[in-house]
């Protein structure tokens, strides 16, 4: 009765709609099992025990084929309503996108693990803390452009000393301060400003209005990539949207592979709904 309610409401199609029942089942595997071979047992009092266990082998057979059941790929549209369907808090989830990309480089060998920040076109979440190094002549440009702690050469031996009471996500700096945080790479450790990672900003309001909003991404060494890409009460372009600026932001990192052989395969999921494997390739 609930997987025909959900149908009607959401217009479900009837493979997902099989997913969904199917992975129920799947997690009531041992209740299921157990509470059928006792219904078998009392229908058959009059046959032996051998009968009932000859019974009873079918039906662990077909438990083994359908754990071992791979879900099918579907439209990105469609695993959107779907999580829509199964989703039963008050407060919208959170979507997010699992990636799969090629580790592989030239010769064999493997690249590095990677990590970046991205600006979602459709923000969502909330603002995140930052610390910002800069020079006194810099340090009100700084703290206008909506930095949470702005400081110079005092700020540093804060920090180094283990005296500074204030908790932040970022941590940025000018490129005229930054040879002086070089004692400080022991205490900010992954934080630590940095010209690769974008941290050493020259235009301030711009660098400080990109990082209060936005998101970070990381992709492990075996190439997986999980990352939040909007809300479920989104409408379905703007999380499209937002999946084409991580895949633009994703691209970069692929070196001499197509962005059709560097992503493997993507999963749709929210924060308490199952996953959808979608077809990627479109957006690619």
């Amino acid at each position: 009765k609930e997987f025909s309610r959900c149908k009607n409401m959401h217009g479900l199609s009837t493979r997902l709609h099989f997913r969904f029942a199917l992975k129920c089942y799947r997690r009531l595997q041992p209740l299921s099992f157990a509470i059928a071979a006792s219904a078998s047992a009392r229908a058959v009092n009059t046959k032996t025990r051998e009968s009932t266990r000859e019974a009873g082998k079918p039906q662990a057979s077909r438990i083994y084929l359908l754990s071992r059941h791979q879900p099918e790929v579907t439209t990105f549209p469609e695993a959107l309503r779907a999580l829509r369907a199964y989703s039963l808090s008050e407060i919208p989830e959170t979507v997010e996108v699992s990636l799969k990309v090629d580790m592989t480089l030239k010769k064999n060998k493997v690249r590095d693990p990677f990590r970046g920040s991205i600006l979602y076109p459709h923000s969502f979440g909330t603002e995140r803390k930052l610390l910002f190094f800069a020079e006194e002549s810099l340090a009100e440009e700084a703290r206008m452009a909506g930095a949470d702690l702005v400081g110079g050469e005092e700020l540093i031996a804060k920090v180094q000393e283990g005296d500074l009471d204030f908790d932040f996500d970022v941590c940025l700096a000018t490129p005229g301060i930054v040879d002086k945080l070089r004692p400080l790479q022991k205490k900010l450790r992954a934080l630590m400003p940095a010209t690769r990672r974008g941290t050493v900003v020259e235009n301030i309001a711009e660098g400080v209005a990109q990082f209060k909003r936005s998101l970070e991404y990381k992709c492990d060494k075996h190439g997986y990539l999980n990352t939040p890409i909007g809300k479920l009460d989104f409408p379905d372009e703007h999380i499209l949207v937002n999946l084409k600026t991580l895949l633009k932001a994703v691209a970069t990192h692929r070196n001499h592979l197509l962005m059709t052989s560097f992503v493997k395969r993507a999963v749709l999921s929210s924060t308490y709904g199952p996953g959808f494997p979608f077809t990627i390739r479109e957006f690619l």
